[in-house]
């Protein structure tokens, strides 16, 4: 896939969508396959028959769907959707192949009406997840242990990498994996760069499944007193960041020569892949005991910035660090905060941080 559809999770999201339109023509007698192989769209009348399909699937015995349900069945529908419209966008045969473009963005904005109109309605305004100090405390000590032992395995020095990255600075998976060692802070610089992939002028050697920042490029500085870096980032290119290469006996001796920018690396030297990285989070929830996944280490670091934003007496000056939070995310309007702003509507953060009132305080839950 292509163009827009050349994100790893878009091309995995979008595989699951077909997959589960193809279940669904296998069950009711429909040749979906052929119409899509055929760039045709598929009729109102028949997403509407693979909605109810779908229903039957989430909804409980008396037909009702939870709020959860409901999100994940409009998950479904978009993935399948973003799937028929690559199908559209690649096999679409036009009379007239100058207007090709433009019947393609016709259709798709049809299909995209066609789609929605069989949505799932969710009441509930959507709430920022987040990880309470204990599960952080927990994490944190499991893996600073595991990073930090002699002859640590070098496993568990990625991961506890990754988690900093994530937990101090508010990262996403995909920006961490996308860090170039000239990303990272040096004598002369202190911050961290995030870069978007079409700011760069050279290709990953993941190629299709190159982890592709979503966010806006900025630039992040350390803000904990009690941070992991950039000493922790620097001995782990020193020791961490190298090429382990097999003698003709069988043994194993490590080079530091990486033939690519980026930071993290497998135990081949190779970029570190999403798939690695998701096996990693689950290799923390199965040793913690605490359910994980990486985004959830950007709600947390979030949810606790906001809520420091708002124990910001002055109006202006939380309209200040409101603006700066949204530069911080890499987001492109404030209205990107809103799962923030519900959360602490909810319920205040007891333990957040007062990093954005100007200070730079140790968080307790980390090392």
């Amino acid at each position: 896939m292509a163009g827009v559809y050349d994100s790893p999770n878009t091309i995995e999201g979008a595989l699951k969508g077909l997959r589960a339109l193809l279940s669904f023509a296998d069950e009711c007698g429909h040749d979906l396959e052929g119409r899509l192989l055929q760039g045709e769209r598929i009729e109102p009348k028949l997403i509407r028959a693979f909605a109810l399909w779908l229903e039957q699937r989430y909804g409980k015995a008396d037909g009702i769907m939870s709020q959860a349900s409901r999100r994940t069945f409009n998950a479904t529908l978009l993935q399948a959707r973003i799937a028929e419209a690559w199908f559209i966008t690649m096999y679409w045969t036009a009379d007239d192949p100058v207007l090709r473009g433009y019947e393609i963005q016709n259709v798709l904005a049809t299909q995209k009406a066609a789609w929605a109109h069989v949505a799932k309605r969710v009441k509930e305004k959507p709430v920022a997840p987040d990880m309470d100090e204990e599960d952080i405390r927990r994490i944190d000590g499991f893996l600073a242990n595991a990073a930090m032992s002699a002859n640590a395995d070098p496993m568990w020095v990625r991961t506890f990498l990754i988690w900093r990255l994530a937990i101090e600075f508010g990262m996403r998976i995909g920006e961490i994996l996308a860090l170039r060692v000239e990303d990272c802070p040096n004598r002369h610089r202190p911050t961290f760069e995030i870069v978007r992939m079409e700011d760069r002028d050279h290709v990953d050697p993941r190629r299709t499944y190159a982890p592709r920042p979503k966010t806006l490029g900025r630039s992040l500085g350390i803000l904990l007193a009690n941070s992991a870096f950039p000493e922790f980032v620097l001995r782990y290119i020193s020791e961490y960041r190298v090429t382990w290469k097999t003698r003709s006996d069988g043994s194993k001796r490590k080079s530091p020569q990486v033939l690519h920018p980026y930071l993290l690396v497998n135990d081949d030297g190779a970029p570190l892949p999403h798939v690695t990285a998701r096996s990693l989070a689950t290799r923390i929830s199965k040793e913690t005991g605490v359910p994980f996944h990486w985004h959830l280490a950007r709600h947390a670091f979030f949810n606790r910035a906001y809520a420091a934003i708002g124990r910001i007496p002055e109006v202006a000056e939380q309209n200040v660090r409101i603006n700066d939070l949204v530069y911080w995310g890499g987001w492109s309007s404030p209205k990107s905060l809103d799962i923030y702003t519900n959360r602490a509507r909810k319920h205040r953060a007891a333990h957040a941080l007062a990093i954005w009132q100007g200070q730079q305080e140790a968080w307790t839950s980390l090392r």
